[in-house]
């Protein structure tokens, strides 16, 4: 069972009881400081971090300590789908996104598309190349202030080529690492998480808070221009 919390930033984190075990161990997902604070919290109320679903949904619905930092979104049964959708159906509702628009782009306005750089940091680099950097380029100013991965500039050059038939055919979480948006750690603590809580790598990575939803939307929505659709017919 999965019970899904919204904390008072506006983040979310997942707590899982495994199955075929009255008082379960509850395992958790989210950004590393908020598993750390229900982490807390538990243990205030609750011998170890074991549960019952009675005892936890209790505590989440009507703890006033718990309650004044977390509400509980939604409970979901073992089997039943994530209430945030399967992945191929919610990036199925959204507006596509096709290599040769993002190559229509110059690269500050591709990175500030996928929501991996901020408009004020791009242009705070344009400004570095103006006054002080003249020799340098954009992406370079990026990966040198730790905006912006050295592997995920390089993808973001060359988008037509970096956006192939094969990168599109990848699931969100595989598409996020061949970009180089996530790394190796990100995705194995997630693979991690992945052993107990039944969701999709790529939700992991979002929920992790190894990367943005507005960034797994962007990846997410990236889609086999139409063009090449029909020629595969």
């Amino acid at each position: 069972m999965r019970f899904h919390l919204r904390s008072r930033s506006g983040e979310e984190i997942v707590l899982y009881l495994r199955p075929g075990n009255p008082a379960a161990p509850i395992e958790m997902a989210g950004p590393a400081n908020l598993c750390g604070t229900v982490s807390t919290l538990l243990k205030m109320s609750l011998t170890g971090l074991s549960a019952t679903s009675e005892d936890l949904l209790s505590l989440c619905e009507y703890d006033p300590v718990f309650r004044h930092w977390f509400r509980l979104e939604a409970v979901v049964k073992d089997g039943e789908p994530d209430p945030a959708q399967r992945e191929d159906a919610k990036f199925a509702a959204m507006e596509p996104i096709y290599p040769s628009q993002v190559a229509a782009m110059r690269l500050g306005e591709r990175l500030i598309a996928a929501s991996l750089v901020t408009k004020e940091q791009l242009d705070e680099a344009l400004k570095g190349i103006q006054e002080q950097m003249p020799h340098l380029q954009v992406g370079e100013i990026l990966c040198g202030r730790g905006y912006l991965r050295h592997k995920t500039m390089e993808f973001f050059l060359d988008p037509v080529t970096q956006m192939n038939t094969a990168f599109l055919t990848l699931r969100l979480g595989e598409r996020l690492q061949a970009a180089g948006v996530v790394d190796d750690r990100d995705v194995h603590r997630a693979l991690q998480c992945q052993q107990w809580l039944p969701l999709s790598l790529g939700r992991l990575l979002v929920l992790n808070g190894s990367v943005s939803q507005s960034t797994a939307d962007f990846f997410g929505r990236l889609t086999i221009e139409p063009t090449d659709l029909s020629l595969q017919a």
